[in-house]
C-alpha cells in the first residue's frame, strides 16, 4: 500500500513538472508570435511623380507597422533632413510634411514647386538600421496634366526629364568642346558641422556632439559671421538642458574663427538616447547638420558595424527561440533524473 503511494506520488511529480516545463515552451514560443511586425513600405505609393512649375507637389508614402518609429523626408542632393516626423528642418516656408493616420500615408508637400526642385527624395523611416523608399520629382515646364503632381509610374517622363535636364546643364569650355556638368549640390556644412567622438555609445557611457557654426559671409567685414544661437532637436523634438535627463547644452563664441560652437553632452547615456540629433542656426537659411546616436548594451546586444548602421544578429525572436529550446533540453533532463529517483525507490521498497 506504501509502495502504491509513493509511486503515485512520484508520477504526479514527474507529470507536474514536465507540464510546467512544457507550459514554460509554449509561452516562449507565443513571445516569439507575438512579436512586433518590422515597418514594411506599401508598393501602391508611386515612386515616380510629373509636376509643373508653381504647383503643389505631394509625394507620398505609404508606411505600414510603423508603431513608434520616426518618418524622415530628404532629399538627396541634401545632408540634412527636410523634415522629421511633422517638423519643418529647412527655412523653406513651402514645405512640409503631413500624415493620415488612417491611411497610414506620410506625405511631403511642396507648395509653388520650382523647376530646382527637381530631384530625388527619400521617405526613410528611423528603424536599425534606417530604411528608406526613394521617389523621383520630375518638375517639367507646360505639364497639363492636374493641379497637383501627377503620379507616373512610367519610365519615358523620367527618362525624358533626365535628357532634358542634362542638355540644359551642357557648356562649352575653352576648346569648344561640349561637356555636362553636375547640377550644384547644396550643401549645409559649408556654414555648420556636427560632430561625435563616437555613433555607438554602450549604455551608462557618455555621449559628446558638438556643432560648429560659422555663419553666412559679411561682406561688410570680409569676414563669416556666426549665427546669434543655436537650437538643438532629437527626433524632430527641440531640446535643452535637462537635470532629469542628464542633457547637458554649453554655448560659446570662438572670437578667433568668428565661430558658434554648441555642445550637447549626456554624462550617462540611457537607450531612448538613441536618435537622431540635429544642430540647426538661427539664421534666415536655418542651416542644419545631423548626427545619429546608437546607444547599445554590450552585454546583451551582439551587433555588427557597417557604414552608419548598426544590424542586430541577435534578435529577440532568435533569442525566444533559443529559450524554448532550452526548455526542452531542461525538461528531459529533469524527467530523467525523477525517473532515476522513482525507480531508486521501487528498489528499495522491493528490497
Amino acid at each position: 500500500m506504501n509502495f502504491n503511494s509513493d509511486m503515485l506520488h512520484w508520477v504526479l511529480c514527474i507529470l507536474t513538472t514536465y507540464l510546467s516545463v512544457i507550459s514554460y515552451s509554449q509561452s516562449a514560443y507565443a513571445l516569439k508570435r507575438k512579436a512586433p511586425p518590422s515597418p514594411r513600405f506599401r508598393n501602391s505609393t508611386s515612386t515616380n511623380v510629373t509636376v509643373s512649375p508653381g504647383k503643389t507637389t505631394i509625394l507620398r508614402c505609404g508606411i505600414d507597422n510603423l508603431g513608434s518609429r520616426t518618418v524622415i523626408w530628404r532629399r538627396s542632393s541634401d545632408d540634412h533632413p527636410l523634415t522629421i516626423g511633422l517638423f519643418t528642418f529647412v527655412g523653406d516656408t513651402r514645405i512640409k510634411a503631413k500624415a493620415n493616420k488612417r491611411t497610414n500615408e506620410w506625405s511631403l508637400i511642396i507648395e509653388d514647386t520650382r523647376l530646382s526642385d527637381d530631384d530625388i527624395y527619400e521617405c526613410q523611416v528611423s528603424t536599425t538600421p534606417k530604411i528608406g523608399r526613394n521617389v523621383r520629382l520630375n518638375v517639367r515646364e507646360n505639364y497639363k496634366d492636374g493641379a497637383q503632381g501627377t503620379e507616373n509610374t512610367g519610365a519615358r517622363l523620367n527618362n525624358e526629364n533626365e535628357h532634358t535636364r542634362k542638355h540644359k546643364n551642357r557648356k562649352k569650355n575653352k576648346h569648344g568642346t561640349k561637356t555636362t556638368t553636375k547640377a550644384p549640390r547644396v550643401q549645409s556644412n559649408n556654414v555648420i558641422t556636427i560632430a561625435t567622438s563616437n555613433e555607438y555609445v554602450v549604455i551608462g557611457g557618455p555621449v559628446f556632439i558638438e556643432c560648429n557654426a560659422t555663419g553666412r559671409h559679411n561682406y561688410a567685414t570680409g569676414a563669416p559671421e556666426p549665427p546669434p544661437a543655436i537650437t538643438w532637436y532629437k527626433d524632430g523634438d527641440p531640446i535643452d538642458s535637462n537635470a532629469e535627463t542628464g542633457v547637458l547644452i554649453t554655448k560659446k563664441n570662438d572670437m578667433k574663427t568668428n565661430k558658434l560652437i554648441s555642445t550637447l553632452s549626456i554624462r550617462k547615456s540611457k537607450k531612448q538616447d538613441t536618435g537622431t540629433y540635429i544642430c540647426r542656426s538661427d539664421t534666415e537659411k536655418k542651416d542644419t547638420d545631423s548626427v545619429t546616436i546608437y546607444v547599445i548594451n554590450e552585454a546583451n546586444d551582439n551587433v555588427k558595424r557597417s557604414g552608419t548602421s548598426v544590424q542586430h544578429v541577435r534578435s529577440a525572436s532568435q533569442k525566444t527561440a533559443s529559450a524554448a529550446k532550452n526548455a526542452k533540453y531542461i525538461s528531459l533532463v529533469i524527467l530523467s533524473l525523477t525517473m532515476s529517483m522513482v525507480y531508486r525507490t521501487h528498489l528499495l521498497n522491493w528490497w
